[in-house]
């Protein structure tokens, strides 16, 4: 098994964002099965609409959960494959 680290939304943000508002957690997760990828984030986008799904108010867009990942784009590389095309 494979370790993955994740940043999720601890406490909703009052003015400015800190690194105390995230809280990092650890989960295992399996070898990738047939078909499926397994990767290594190398790069994050952070945009500025992220900032307002971190409040609890209606918007064009759901609003991020208390223990939730914030999702964003990124560029990765494969680390283990179970398929074979990568």
């Amino acid at each position: 098994m494979t370790s993955n680290r994740k940043y999720v939304l601890a406490v909703r943000p009052m003015g400015q964002v800190k690194a105390t508002d995230f809280r990092m957690e650890t989960e295992k997760i399996p070898e990738p099965a047939e078909r499926e990828v397994l990767m290594k984030v190398r790069y994050v986008s952070v945009d500025p609409y992220m900032r307002n799904r971190m409040n609890h108010v209606k918007s064009y867009v759901p609003p991020y959960e208390m223990g939730e990942v914030m999702g964003g784009d990124g560029i990765g590389e494969v680390a283990a494959s179970g398929s074979e095309r990568y």
